[in-house]
């Protein structure tokens, strides 16, 4: 497996899925909270936020799944 981290530069983007077949490119977390609460209701964010901190701090898949 292959990882890139960029910015969401419009460039790498487009690049990305031709060159780089197969490579995940993932989002940083203050943008992927961004990106997930913004289809949150408002009332809603902070249990939201607090559910995906404590998901995010795990230190691994079997404590995520617990």
């Amino acid at each position: 497996m292959k990882l890139i981290i960029s910015d969401a530069d419009i460039g790498f983007k487009n690049v990305f899925s031709t060159v780089f077949q197969g490579t995940s490119w993932p989002s940083c977390r203050v943008h992927f909270m961004r990106n997930v609460l913004s289809i949150v209701p408002r009332a809603s964010q902070e249990v939201g936020a607090s559910m995906i901190h404590t998901i995010i701090v795990q230190p691994d898949a079997k404590h995520i799944q617990a």
